[in-house]
This record gives structure tokens, C-alpha cells and sequence, in this order.
């Protein structure tokens, strides 16, 4: 390869947009339902219009969501962004910590995440391996 064809390749490098979490376009029944009635579980963002909820209204099992332009549980969000679709146990225990990094659970195994406004997706890291062993210390 020449010259000619490094410069073209390179070229689109710079201009590639992030990846972004996918909204739920269809959330059936759902659509004009609040957060409380579509979530199995819960947590409001400390000072952002969002909610972390995890639900398996959505047919894709316990899955990871964030119900956007919700303050409250009694609100229906604008937007709904999937986070997880891989989870085979579930997702449990969603909790916003420091700015915009959220820590849940899946599959036993506790992880933490930040969500950004403008959803744009980044690497989860591991908390805890096995959750079960976890509980297990607190006797």
C-alpha cells in the first residue's frame, strides 16, 4: 500500500462519532406508564432529571435501564436508554454513587459504570467478582 492509500484510510479516524446507549423505541404497554409502574427496582440521580431502574418490562429478561427526564418515580420519562442486554441473572441494585458513575449488580457479579448525559457508552470496571461471597463476610 502507498502513500496514497495511508492518507485515505486515516482520514475517517478522527471523524468516527462514539457509540451511544440505544433507546427502547418501542416500550409497548409501557409507553405512557410512570417509572414505579415499569420498574422492578430503582434509583433517582441525586441532582439529574434521570432514574436508573431495572425492569423486564421490555422482554429482554432484568435488564439495566435509565428512564430520562424523570425526576420522580411518579414521572414518565422522555427517553428510556438500554444499558445492559446481556444480563442472564438479572440486574439488581442500582445505585448512583459520586457525579455520574452508577453501581449495579449482574449476573453476581457487582460492577460500576459511568453514565454520562450524553450516554455515550464507556468501559464498566468490577467491584466485587462474586456478590454471593460478598454477603456471605457480613454474618
Amino acid at each position: 500500500m502507498g502513500t496514497t492509500g495511508l492518507l485515505t484510510m486515516g482520514t475517517g479516524i478522527g471523524a468516527a462519532k462514539p457509540d451511544t446507549y440505544p433507546t427502547v423505541d418501542d416500550l409497548g404497554p409501557f409507553e405512557d406508564m410512570t417509572v414505579d409502574q415499569m420498574a422492578a427496582g430503582a434509583a433517582k440521580h441525586p441532582n439529574q432529571d434521570r432514574i436508573a431502574i431495572v425492569t423486564a418490562a421490555f422482554g429482554d429478561g432484568i435488564q439495566l435501564y435509565i428512564a430520562d427526564g424523570t425526576r420522580n418515580l411518579s414521572d414518565t420519562p422522555e427517553t428510556v436508554y438500554q444499558i445492559t442486554q446481556d444480563a442472564v441473572a438479572g440486574v439488581y441494585e442500582p445505585e448512583w454513587k459520586d457525579g455520574n458513575r452508577l453501581e449495579y449488580v449482574m449476573d453476581y457479579t457487582r460492577y460500576t459504570r459511568k453514565i454520562t448525559p450524553s450516554y455515550v457508552v464507556l468501559d464498566h470496571k468490577t467491584v466485587t467478582e462474586n456478590v454471593i461471597d460478598e454477603e456471605e463476610g457480613d454474618d
